[in-house]
């Protein structure tokens, strides 16, 4: 009797194992099927199999995986399957990291924690299976637009417990964002996907430096400086989180990720009010401290974030206090002491030549003051005029009707008539929609179209100094 043929893949060929079914696949499809997004079968054809799962679609993929929605027929309930992105080229690091991120997951119980079920190889295969959370991203469920502030600190608080869970074994997660939370169907916030999380007391193996690590528009700055992460630094990426929950958007982002690195280095965060008044100002301030770029300027401690949080939430007076002008102008000088020595010089400077200037003619003075006067009143002249005429042509009905129209060459035709009457203070006029998009420039240039000018100080200045129903378009 003639012994029975090995299973093979039933995508490639492949050999399969001894006692793998006739449908499995090996793991180097699955991976492929996983990242390209493909479905499983439809329920009429067999299953695709990894050892005992029926993997039903892929659902995602994280820093170091794929995961697919599989079944265990042997508990009969679906499970959120884990396996390496590099399959079957992954380096020792590769498998390292992810036996890591399999491990600190496993060893954190927490409600607001995806917890793991099982861990281990399959033909060579690492992967772990993890509980199946329906629901969506925190990243979906905010999509652009603020929260309630009283729900994003509920939601904020929650994960902040989590975290604290987290650190008391020592891990760090180093990659907290809004897409990393998912919230169930019970609208709990559950933190996920520990792919950068290392362990402070234990991973000696994990260099200090050696590059940035995380997400750059929520990674705290010591992360983008490539030094060593710790639970300060979860903090702030619960601050980020709770930023953009306020805002709908995060704390820094521009136009490329190293743009936005220099943001996070050098940059302070918009206040959260400016974006969204309806954020409450104790919020705002309780926001602000946990981006602080100084670590030792934040909450210590994910369970101190989260008593202050509770404290928000139940009307009591916060710990967390608004930090003074004083106070940003010395950590900016701290930031930047070649610059701010400078400054300091040539402020000292100036100062000795005024008094100097006063001591010896004082007649001089008045003569240089009266002076100075009469340009800033020229200056302040021609701002209004600038100003007047920009207001002037936002009212412009060709300009309305393009508009609301949304006719972009009429838009791109008017700028370049504004700008050749040559009576304005640059030689660049662009127009942004109320929601900071540029949507017309001259001269013409479609790079700069459909940009976020939102961060942009003159932007902000437009807000601050707008009439209460902005027309359709500004000028700039």
């Amino acid at each position: 009797m003639s012994a029975p043929a090995p299973a093979a893949c039933s995508e490639c060929g492949a050999p399969l194992p001894a006692g793998a079914s006739a449908e499995s696949s090996c793991p180097r499809c699955l991976l492929s099927l996983g990242l390209s997004g493909a479905a499983a079968p439809a329920s009429t054809a067999a299953p695709r199999r990894f050892g005992r799962y029926e993997l039903v679609a892929p659902v995602g993929r994280g820093a170091m995986g794929v995961v697919w929605r599989a079944r265990d027929p042997s508990l009969d309930r679906h499970v959120a399957l884990k396996l390496i992105a590099a399959g079957q080229f992954a380096d020792e690091e590769e498998v390292a990291n992810f036996r890591r991120e399999a491990r600190a997951t496993a060893q954190l119980s927490h409600p607001n924690a995806v917890p793991v079920f099982e861990v281990g190889d399959h033909d060579g295969q690492p992967y772990f299976t993890m509980e199946l959370v329906e629901g969506q991203s925190m990243a979906e469920l905010v999509r652009g637009a603020p929260l309630p502030p009283e729900r994003a600190a509920h939601y904020v608080r929650l994960i902040a417990d989590a975290m604290h869970a987290a650190h008391a074994l020592g891990i760090v997660h180093r990659d907290l964002k809004p897409s990393n939370v998912l919230v169930d169907k019970l609208d709990r916030p559950r933190v996920t996907d520990f792919g950068l999380a290392h362990r402070v007391a234990v991973d000696a193996s994990l260099p200090a430096g050696g590059g940035a690590v995380g997400t750059p528009s929520y990674m705290p700055p010591e992360q983008a400086a490539g030094r060593k992460a710790d639970p300060r630094s979860d903090v702030y990426g619960l601050g980020a989180i709770l930023y953009e929950l306020l805002t709908g958007r995060p704390p820094f982002r521009a136009d490329s990720a190293i743009d936005t690195i220099r943001q996070v280095m050098d940059a302070e965060p918009a206040p959260p009010r400016l974006l969204n008044r309806k954020v409450p100002k104790d919020l705002e301030t309780l926001c602000l401290k946990c981006l602080a770029k100084e670590p030792a300027r934040r909450y210590q401690s994910a369970a101190e974030l989260g008593d202050d949080l509770g404290r928000f939430l139940a009307g009591e007076p916060i710990r967390a206090r608004p930090v003074s002008r004083a106070a940003r102008l010395g950590r900016w000088a701290r930031r930047k002491p070649a610059l701010a020595s400078l400054v300091a010089l040539l402020t000292a400077l100036l100062g000795l030549m005024a008094v100097a200037s006063v001591l010896a003619r004082n007649d001089t003075v008045q003569a240089n003051a009266f002076a100075a006067r009469g340009v800033a009143s020229s200056l302040l002249l021609r701002m209004r005029e600038w100003s007047d005429r920009l207001r002037a042509a936002a009212a412009d009905p060709a300009l309305v009707a393009a508009a609301r129209a949304s006719d972009r060459p009429a838009l791109e035709r008017w700028v370049a008539a504004l700008r050749a009457e040559d009576n304005l203070p640059n030689d660049t006029v662009f127009l942004l929609d109320p929601d900071a998009r540029g949507i017309a420039r001259s001269p013409r240039s479609d790079r700069y179209l459909d940009f976020d000018y939102g961060p942009r100080d003159y932007f902000r200045g437009t807000l601050l100094h707008t009439c209460t129903s902005p027309p359709p378009t500004r000028a700039g």
